[in-house]
């Protein structure tokens, strides 16, 4: 039987790195959520999902592993639903005004880029 003797502090309790007030974890959601007047009274209170994604995007994937929540694989399955239900873009259904895939493919892209920054967010 051999003892080791205990982890130095330092390696048990690593102090948070020093960021700048807007440099923390999360800043992005804070900036949405708190700065949403100023974002819709400038007009980017869709557009500012999108733009602030990027810097959530680069967070989640410099700390690895990233952790999913319980039922996770259902808004994956929705995701792959839409994904599929994409192939049908240039079909006109019955009773609906006559289109084309290229009339419709803006709406579709603002979609599936709603439904990716929501993905980021949430996780």
């Amino acid at each position: 039987m051999t003892l080791t003797p205990p982890a130095p502090l330092d390696a048990v309790f690593r102090p948070a790195p020093a960021h700048g007030p807007l440099l923390r974890p999360g800043w992005p959601l804070t900036a949405m959520l708190i700065g949403y007047p100023l974002w819709w009274a400038l007009g980017l209170g869709t557009l500012i999902v999108f733009a602030l994604t990027v810097p959530m995007t680069i967070h989640l994937l410099r700390n690895r592993p990233i952790r999913v929540p319980k039922g996770f694989g259902l808004w994956l399955l929705f995701l792959v639903w839409v994904a599929v239900s994409i192939t049908m873009i240039g079909r006109n259904p019955p009773q609906a005004l006559p289109g084309t895939a290229s009339d419709r493919l803006i709406s579709v892209a603002f979609n599936v880029a709603g439904y990716t920054a929501l993905t980021v967010f949430l996780l």
